[in-house]
């Protein structure tokens, strides 16, 4: 089991890179261990913003669809984002796109996934790729700065459940939520590093998303940092009550320490 130590001096000397987000999808199950994805149909689509907490503004959204597919004989998901505006520490527009594969069995198990950035000219100013061994257990990670031209890349061996900042929300739809629930995973953020966490649901509420009243399950993340862990701001995930559990709403640090505290919420509730 990786140990993690060391984790919170590296959060405040690296404020500006420490990723605890989610944008959406990507989950990898290690050594044949996961979480439970039912999807729904062949093909899904949405979207979602995220409002800065006290003024309401929104600074980004994102545009998303997952479509199930065969190839060489296995059932694949494909995902595909397109996101824009201002996130994290930049302050100037930046936009997105991203495409993870996802071998859909018992557990989805990533296969691989590719992150792609532009400036507000078009120009692509970073690629963030990360590949998934399930056999092997390991995890790839590699970042290209393609201003500069540097390439960072680390790998990691965790031994158990992985999920990536990008997917808590979904991973976590496919749990049996109730009051008291707990599971234990993994988050391997973009930084990249490995964080133990606890997503603990806390208790049932309604809640107002896209006009619309509903009833949800509040989930909390916590960090395995010992006394540390209040150095780390709160993150809250909201699910649907009924048996779906869809994700509906994000509170916490958009991307990281220094950067807003953010609601992130769907736009196309039914």
């Amino acid at each position: 089991m990786h140990k993690i130590f060391g984790i919170v001096a590296s959060l405040l000397r690296n404020k500006e890179k420490m990723l605890i987000s989610f944008l959406v999808i990507l989950i990898v199950a290690s050594f044949g261990y996961g979480f439970e994805m039912p999807v729904p149909s062949d093909y899904a689509e949405g979207s979602y913003h995220c409002l800065e907490k006290d003024s309401g503004t929104e600074r980004w959204r994102v545009d998303w669809r997952m479509e199930k597919v065969q190839k060489d004989r296995k059932i694949v998901l494909e995902i595909k984002e397109h996101g824009y505006g201002v996130y994290g520490n930049r302050e100037e527009k930046i936009s997105w796109y991203m495409e993870t594969f996802l071998e859909y069995g018992d557990s989805l198990q990533t296969i691989r996934s590719r992150k792609e950035i532009k400036n507000i000219d078009g120009e692509a100013i970073e690629v963030v790729s990360k590949k998934f061994d399930v056999e092997q257990g390991v995890v790839e990670f590699e970042r290209k700065d393609l201003i500069s031209g540097k390439v960072y890349g680390d790998s990691f061996e965790p031994g158990s459940t992985v999920i990536g900042p990008d997917n808590i929300a979904l991973a976590l739809e496919g749990t049996d939520l109730a009051e008291g629930y707990k599971t234990e995973f993994y988050l391997c953020t973009d930084e990249p590093k490995l964080y133990e966490v606890t997503a603990k649901c806390s208790r049932k509420e309604k809640i107002v998303v896209a006009g619309k009243e509903v009833e949800s399950y509040r989930v909390e993340i916590i960090f395995h940092l010992g006394l540390w862990k209040i150095f780390v701001p709160k993150m809250y995930f909201w699910y649907t009550a009924d048996e779906s559990h869809r994700w509906i709403r994000y509170e916490g640090l958009e991307s990281g320490r220094g950067t807003p505290q953010v609601v992130m919420e769907i736009l196309d509730f039914q």
